[in-house]
């Protein structure tokens, strides 16, 4: 995984085109998916926006809210099961404390507890409790939350 001076190098107009798309989807609260041939830049545009979220403001001037992207390595999953799953994103979620921090810092102790609570547990009801708990909270505070699933395709069934 790079670092966010890595990501420096990406002058603020990389991939504009598509980052203007998503920021239309994003503003009207659309789910996406990104799709190309392996070695197309998926990946890196997500990467890009996951340490550059800021690529995004000038899409919104004049609509700010406040948005938490999050990037959730499929990689990085454990288990072909539900629990690993819900316990990856609770994962994703608790290394996204410093994006979290500047929104709402009373919520990186939250998301830490739910993440910490299920860290370990197998039980996939209780991960997905835990998980809905932390998305109860992003709503109350009106933060919207945004999942960057890649690669997507571990999630399907021939993954």
């Amino acid at each position: 995984m790079m670092d966010k001076w890595a990501w420096a190098a990406y002058p603020p107009t990389y991939r504009a085109r598509e980052i203007a798309l998503l920021a239309d989807w994003l503003l009207a609260g659309e789910s996406g998916s990104i799709i190309g041939l392996a070695g197309s830049g998926k990946s890196n545009l997500l990467g890009f926006l996951g340490h550059w979220p800021e690529a995004l403001q000038s899409y919104w001037r004049d609509r700010p809210f406040k948005l938490l992207l999050v990037q959730v390595d499929l990689n990085d999953l454990p288990g072909n099961d539900l629990a690993s799953l819900y316990r990856l994103i609770l994962r994703s979620l608790y290394e996204s404390r410093r994006g979290l921090a500047t929104f709402e810092p009373a919520l990186v102790t939250a998301v830490e507890t739910l993440y910490r609570k299920v860290e370990d547990k197998p039980d996939s009801f209780a991960a997905q409790s835990a998980l809905r708990e932390a998305l109860f909270l992003f709503q109350e505070k009106k933060l919207r939350l945004v999942l960057m699933l890649d690669p997507f395709r571990l999630l399907l069934p021939d993954g």
